[in-house]
């Protein structure tokens, strides 16, 4: 596992088919609690790493971590109140979820914490999953937050399709599919594959072939041990002959009429492939099964001949000659050489290759879907289709959970893109929109004569304001010995996003600063309720409460109380301003539970 801290100022140190949808599959995170901080750390995630996944399979896996409570700096003890998980970056598919319903972690409450990754893997390949967190410490109004990047690998396995003769990866995708192919029966003589695509190849190892058009491609492939026919002589036949009985001692001069046939086969070296018996006493035609000789690709002789015994010698009656590869198919052939006529019969056996079949599918991939930021909301321009699912982006990382609402009120600035996966599983990308979030707005904090931009960590650069005059030589996050008068800060972040602070007025007077001095807000941190002690209530006092993007969660004017119901904020921290006639007097950072 590896660790990346981020500061940008001071800094004080993440087989389904694929027509299958993942919109619910979802199971409580379950910490494991025997996971422990090693000595040399004082946090832990685990596992290390994530175990392999597969394209199109159900994949699900809970991480467990540990947080520090504290950590030293510089010899300054810095105490964590709140980590909150901003993104996990995961191959598409899949989705996390915290074990809690905000991801805001306090460590004082407990160091552990869940998230489950889960869902269908839709790609292929090595993935580095950033887990970005942020911390939250007794520091951060001073320093801002920080930011916390644990990196994990993650690889998604391609499925394959395999048979005995050949084996793809992957069997199905979406459009502009490639697909690779490995022969299983290496070191033959032969080879053809068409793969159904318009492509044919006779290499033992073809080459990747690329799908750009949605439909089912039948790939054939044939592999041949041997390319030769094998060729088998079977039967000779002596069909019609002449030349015999004419000489004086022939048998048929003697009162045997019928002839006494018989042949020899000869390779073509002149050998004596086979000698034929003598049927005796046969007339034309004569037929003998030679049983099986197999033929060479060279020319063979038949030599007929009839036999008369001892008082004249047997007469020859001619001969032919045949090509022993000459014919292609398993037949009864005739061969003519003046008076005599042969027919020889053959079993040809061509070679039977190794045959298998199987079939790529290939899904259109939707076209990128079209989005727009208004002023307040990302919004999909494009028709919304049912049958896909949207999940929005930010910064290459997907934002919690599938977003069943198309319209989000971006919290962060940055950039953001939607991604869209149809019925099949394939998907696409918006291009990305960087935003500056609506809702952040800089919080000032005033106490001892010194205003101060809090979680000045999330900008790069201030310019402070008094009574709408730039103060020129106030560049940094605090302005010390602050006078009488409306001061407002006006900060850019890293995005060239630029926001203002609202307009605070201060009172030098020795009542306020009395006032500052004694005000206290308890419990803190806090559950449901806080009091605050120390106010003059003969006065309007006004309290607002804005969480860490600026944002107003609480506002009441003619506060007549010392106790604030605060029941329905979620966890997190979030900064108290108490106004006293209009005038800062105290800004109080406060921790819900």
């Amino acid at each position: 596992m590896k660790i990346k801290y981020f500061t940008m100022r001071k800094s004080l140190f993440f087989i389904l088919i694929f027509s299958l949808f993942i919109f619910e599959l979802r199971a409580q995170c379950q910490i494991d609690y025997s996971v422990s901080t090693p000595d040399t750390a004082n946090f832990a995630l685990s596992p290390e790493q994530l175990p392999n996944g597969i394209v199109g399979q159900l994949y699900q896996e809970d991480m467990t971590f540990i947080l520090p409570i504290d950590t030293t700096d510089q010899g300054f003890t810095v105490t964590f109140t709140d980590f909150h998980i901003v993104s996990i970056s995961l191959p598409p598919g899949l989705e996390w979820e915290c074990n809690n319903s905000d991801c805001h972690y306090d460590p004082s409450v407990s160091e552990y914490g869940c998230v489950n990754v889960f869902g269908t893997p839709l790609q292929a390949g090595l993935f580095d999953v950033e887990v970005t967190l942020v911390a939250t410490h007794d520091f951060s109004s001073i320093a801002g937050t920080e930011t916390i990047v644990f990196d994990l690998p993650l690889e998604i396995e391609n499925i394959f399709s395999s048979n005995e003769g050949f084996s793809m990866t992957p069997p199905f995708g979406c459009t502009d599919l490639t697909v690779d192919f490995i022969n299983n029966n290496p070191g033959l003589v032969s080879y053809y594959w068409d793969f159904g695509n318009g492509t044919m190849s006779n290499f033992e190892n073809p080459p990747s072939q690329i799908y750009q058009q949605a439909g089912e491609y039948i790939v054939s492939y044939e592999a041949f041990e041997n390319t030769e026919a094998t060729y088998i002589l079977t039967d000779i036949t002596i069909a019609a002959a002449a030349n015999w009985g004419n000489s004086w001692g022939d048998e048929e001069n003697l009162g045997v009429t019928d002839p006494d046939p018989y042949f020899y086969l000869y390779d073509g070296q002149g050998n004596i492939v086979y000698s034929s018996t003598v049927q005796e006493e046969t007339n034309f035609p004569a037929s003998w099964n030679v049983g099986q000789i197999y033929l060479e690709n060279q020319n063979y002789l038949i030599e007929a001949w009839e036999q008369d015994g001892v008082v004249s010698d047997d007469d020859y009656l001619g001969q032919v000659s045949f090509g022993g590869h000459d014919q292609n198919q398993s037949s009864t052939y005739t061969i003519n050489n003046g008076s005599l006529t042969i027919q020889y019969s053959i079993m040809v056996i061509h070679p039977n290759p190794i045959t298998f079949s199987d079939t790529i599918f290939v899904y259109e991939t939707p076209d990128n879907p079209n989005i727009d930021f208004d002023g307040s909301e990302l919004i999909l321009l494009d028709d919304y289709s049912e049958n896909s699912s949207y999940n929005w982006y930010f910064n290459n990382a997907q934002i919690n959970q599938f977003q069943l609402d198309l319209s989000i009120e971006p919290q962060y600035s940055g950039y953001y893109q939607l991604q869209l996966v149809n019925e099949n599983g394939c998907y696409s990308f918006s291009d990305q929109i960087l935003v500056c979030a609506p809702n952040i707005q800089p919080v000032i904090a005033y106490e001892d004569e010194m205003l101060s931009v809090l979680d000045s960590n999330m900008y790069y650069n201030v310019s402070w304001y008094q009574d709408n005059g730039l103060i020129f030589d106030a560049t940094n996050f605090s302005i010390t010995s602050v006078k009488q008068g409306n001061y407002n800060a006006v900060v850019v972040d890293m995005y060239g996003c630029e926001y203002s602070s609202e307009i605070v007025q201060i009172n030098n007077h020795s009542s306020i600063d009395n006032l500052n001095d004694k005000l206290i807000a308890y419990p803190n941190p806090f559950n449901d309720f806080v009091v605050i002690d120390g106010l003059d209530l003969t006065q309007e006092i006004t309290i607002n409460i804005r969480d860490l993007s600026g944002k107003l969660v609480y506002d009441e004017i003619n506060f007549r109380s010392n106790t604030l119901s605060l029941e329905k904020l979620s966890s997190g921290i979030y900064y108290l301003s108490i106004f006293e006639n209009s005038s800062l007097i105290k800004s109080i950072k406060l921790h819900k539970r």
